[in-house]
């Protein structure tokens, strides 16, 4: 059960109301109507229709309804629930994320707090006798209206009016490393104290005594940060394939547009003969192996031909409402199928030096550059992040058309790109080892000097992956 705060004292300006600011109110993305005998709950495009018990019960969602109540109020109606429903529904509401509360002070609303998972419904009297620091996995944006305060450890967003500058500084004061107790004990307004509250029940500010030094082995704040906003439980907002950008121009399509220049056409393989005599499944992936080095002779035509075909060609195209979906020999979220892959020639019978984006679907190569001073760093980069003996044959990059995935989901969309990455790597590594070539994935490489290569805005389309290709010494 919810239970009210302690009310200690902090000197002689806090009162034992100091919240009584608050209100509690529903987010604006969510709907909460009464039905007669019945509540709907509306949230994105889910519907959820309940019964409530008369009484203080329904007087507390008929509030909520109209616009809010006091968070004092709601408190109080908890403790008067000897039920325990009332203290079960608010704590579902508040862990969903789906009521928030709002600071109001002389100039209309100045802050607003919303939640996700364990934080505390009621704020708690800080004790602003101990020394804190801002915790590790907290940051703070500047939006256009806003200034919000995203917390990795919790899920929880504060946002801040910034036309109120004595909270926007107290809070750019409290993002440091120590905050000795004197620069808290000064907060004793009731719209600091609150955000203080704020602040230490969700995990922005955390005791100095329970920090503990980095450790070098765990992930780095930007590996967290993208961890926590591509799971639930740890972040606010939409997830998964909400279709954010309905209203505007549908998703890419499957695949750029053709260029009007001919390109290199290459050969197929017989696919019903591979599937008599190819090597079986469990071959091929018990001899995978990274391979380093390259032979002397280089890859051929055929051979780059027959690898494409099948590991990125399109086998079919459809429409799936108001977007192209597609297949290809490996899987991709939603069948959208974000990745392009460019094939960087260094050497290559048949095929003359220079960046090429293979086309899927007439399963040709289409040249974007020459061999130019960049190409020669992307290869001598690839070379030495593989640890490779000489410069290889090709290097294979692999791009991500970012709208074409961030279009249907959110908070995930990266984080579906690089899986695709990754099936698409292990179906190279499967392929390149039933023919007999030589295969390395690498961990990482530049994509500003593939956008210097290809004129691409790097936000529109960026590489995501790399892959080395050639023959076997």
């Amino acid at each position: 059960m919810l239970t009210s705060p302690d009310h200690h004292s902090v000197g002689d300006s806090c009162e034992t109301d100091w919240y009584c600011n608050v209100e509690v109110e529903t987010v604006p993305s969510v709907r909460l109507e009464n039905l007669a005998d019945r509540w709907m709950l509306s949230f994105g495009k889910s519907e959820v229709t309940f019964a409530l018990p008369a009484g203080i019960v329904t007087d507390v969602f008929a509030r909520l309804s109209e616009g809010g109540c006091p968070l004092r109020y709601l408190v109080q109606a908890i403790q008067h629930d000897t039920s325990n429903f009332l203290s079960t529904q608010v704590h579902r509401l508040w862990s969903e994320g789906l009521i928030r509360q709002v600071l109001a002070g002389d100039s209309g609303v100045v802050a607003s707090f919303t939640s996700v998972g364990a934080t505390s419904f009621v704020p708690i009297l800080p004790d602003l006798y101990q020394e804190y620091c801002w915790a590790s996995t907290a940051y703070i944006r500047a939006l256009p209206s806003w200034v919000t305060l995203e917390s990795g450890e919790s899920g929880a967003s504060i946002v801040l009016n910034p036309r109120c500058e004595v909270l926007v500084n107290y809070v750019i004061q409290c993002a440091n490393p120590y905050i000795p107790a004197a620069s808290l004990q000064a907060a004793t307004q009731q719209e600091m104290l609150v955000l203080t509250s704020w602040l230490l029940d969700s995990g922005f500010l955390i005791r100095a005594s329970f920090v503990d030094m980095d450790n070098h082995a765990s992930l780095c704040f930007t590996d967290k940060l993208m961890h926590a906003r591509s799971r639930r439980g740890r972040h606010l907002g939409g997830y998964g394939a909400t279709h954010r950008a309905d209203g505007c121009p549908p998703s890419s399509p499957a695949t750029p547009a053709p260029t009007k220049e001919q390109g290199i056409i290459l050969p197929k393989p017989d696919l019903q003969s591979l599937c008599v005599n190819d090597r079986s499944l469990t071959s091929v992936m018990e001899t995978r192996r990274s391979i380093r080095s390259h032979s002397e002779t280089p890859i051929d035509r055929r051979a780059l031909g027959e690898f494409l075909y099948r590991v990125a060609r399109i086998r079919e195209i459809h429409n799936n409402g108001d977007y192209e979906v597609a297949t290809r020999p490996y899987p991709s979220g939603g069948a959208l199928f974000s990745i392009e892959t460019y094939i960087l020639v260094n050497r290559c019978i048949d095929i003359s030096k220079g960046l090429y984006r293979y086309d899927g679907v007439s399963h040709q190569l289409t040249k974007i550059c020459e061999f130019t001073e960049d190409a020669q760093r992307l290869i001598a980069e690839s070379s030495y992040t593989s640890g490779a003996v000489g410069d290889p044959h090709t290097l294979l990059i692999l791009s991500a058309r970012f709208q074409r995935v961030a279009w249907k989901y959110e908070s995930i969309a990266y984080s579906l790109i690089l899986k695709e990455v990754g099936v698409m790597y292990q179906t190279m590594y499967l392929v390149a080892t039933a023919m007999d070539l030589a295969p390395c994935a690498l961990g990482g490489g530049s994509s500003t000097l593939f956008s210097n290569l290809t004129g691409i805005d790097y936000w529109m389309e960026s590489s995501v992956g790399e892959f080395l290709l050639g023959n076997k010494n």
